[in-house]
């Protein structure tokens, strides 16, 4: 049995030909409000399959899998402080290898993109300045005719970032990370999908 992904909420422009598909961990909270401060929509529910079928443009923000899945797994026990003890189980271990996919934080972010036709994208990577990452949103929005303020924004500090549980299994994943190099390949294999996926997709670079 395997987790089921559930579908997020996707944004449509007010011409309904470019949509916005909400991932998971990916800044959604932000990107949302970018989006609806703009004039987007959620489309009729009976819309949305087709939509996301179609070859209508459609615009994302994907990260690396593997980091993704450290900050989803951490998120998503967060409120539980027994799986700090539970990642030095080896019993547990041999779960996570069969399969790593336990919310939709912890899903493929190729699970939400049903055709990835048409699809452009922004890379948020852990490991950049924020800003950068602002000030591509920031781009796009303007070169697309929209309306944005985010230039040189500050991110402002997600309360959950500073869950203490959370804090302390990220930490632990990562010191795994170093030590048990084979069990994180395994689940970087898992993920492959998602890295097809952000090579064969377009990608937003801006020189800025």
């Amino acid at each position: 049995m395997r987790f089921t992904v559930k579908l997020q909420p996707i944004l449509v422009n007010t011409n309904m030909d470019c949509i916005w598909i909400n991932i998971p961990k990916n800044a959604s909270s932000f990107m949302q409000t970018m989006f609806e401060q703009n004039g987007w929509k959620e489309p009729d529910p009976r819309i949305v399959i087709s939509l996301l079928e179609s070859d209508i443009r459609k615009f994302a923000i994907l990260r690396n899998p593997l980091k993704r899945w450290i900050s989803g797994f951490a998120e998503c026990f967060m409120d539980m402080p027994e799986m700090l003890e539970l990642l030095d189980n080896s019993t547990f271990i041999e779960v996570i290898k069969r399969s790593p996919v336990f919310d939709n934080h912890t899903e493929l972010q190729s699970a939400f993109i049903t055709n990835s036709r048409n699809l452009e994208f922004i890379m948020l990577d852990s490991d950049w300045d924020a800003p950068y990452f602002f000030n591509t949103v920031d781009t796009w929005f303007k070169r697309n005719g929209y309306r944005s303020d985010c230039g040189g924004w500050r991110d402002k500090v997600n309360p959950l970032s500073e869950d203490p549980i959370k804090k302390k299994i990220n930490v632990k994943l990562r010191k795994m990370q170093q030590v048990n190099k084979k069990l994180f390949e395994q689940i970087d294999v898992f993920f492959e999908p998602d890295y097809q996926l952000i090579n064969s997709a377009t990608r937003i670079n801006y020189e800025l």
